[in-house]
């Protein structure tokens, strides 16, 4: 009976135990669409970060110097201002920056005012009047600046079309806009 008993235990089939690490399948470790998606997608925005963030540009590298004309138009002041500002003087603004300098006598033009008028049917517009006792100047400034992909910069501080300044000069100060930009070619002689 011992021996029965023996084949019997012998006989058993043996119970797997279950593995503790996972056996991984031979696809899992090739390259696949998603993978491919994704590589895409990193090296995109790396190239979008250098070309918009340039390291060149933060080091100064990518710029070039140019020169630059560019005239900037205070509104609404009386006209004895205009012979305060000669030609060579030095432009700055209110934080320290030099702008360049005058390039040529100031412009006087008349300053405008809008008016709402009515008609006698009740009706009415906008009327452009001119001023008695203010005019319009116009400042055209010489600068040297760096022009890089976004724009001229003049002592550090950016020029643009329509932006305001705070103009010191040596017996002038008030608020202008820049009205016009252009870069100077030196060889023709001229404006570009």
């Amino acid at each position: 009976m011992n021996e029965q008993i023996n084949n019997e235990i012998i006989k058993t089939p043996k119970v797997k135990k279950p593995k503790t690490k996972r056996e991984r399948s031979p696809r899992a470790n090739r390259f696949n669409f998603i993978d491919a998606i994704i590589i895409i997608c990193i090296v995109s925005v790396l190239a979008l970060l250098y070309f918009v963030y340039s390291p060149l540009e933060l080091l100064g590298i990518g710029t070039k110097e140019t020169n630059i004309i560019y005239t900037i138009k205070v509104s609404g002041v009386p006209s004895e201002y205009a012979s305060a500002i000669n030609t060579g003087d030095v432009l700055s603004d209110g934080d320290g920056y030099i702008l360049g300098t005058v390039a040529s006598e100031v412009e006087i033009e008349p300053h405008s005012i809008y008016e709402y008028r009515e008609n006698e049917f009740g009706s009415g517009g906008i009327v452009s009047m001119t001023h008695p006792d203010l005019v319009d100047l116009i400042i055209t400034v010489s600068a040297t600046s760096e022009k890089s992909a976004d724009g001229y910069r003049v002592d550090g501080k950016r020029i643009a079309v329509e932006a305001e300044y705070h103009l010191l000069l040596p017996k002038f100060e008030s608020k202008g806009i820049c009205i016009s930009l252009s870069e100077e070619n030196v060889r023709e002689g001229g404006a570009s």
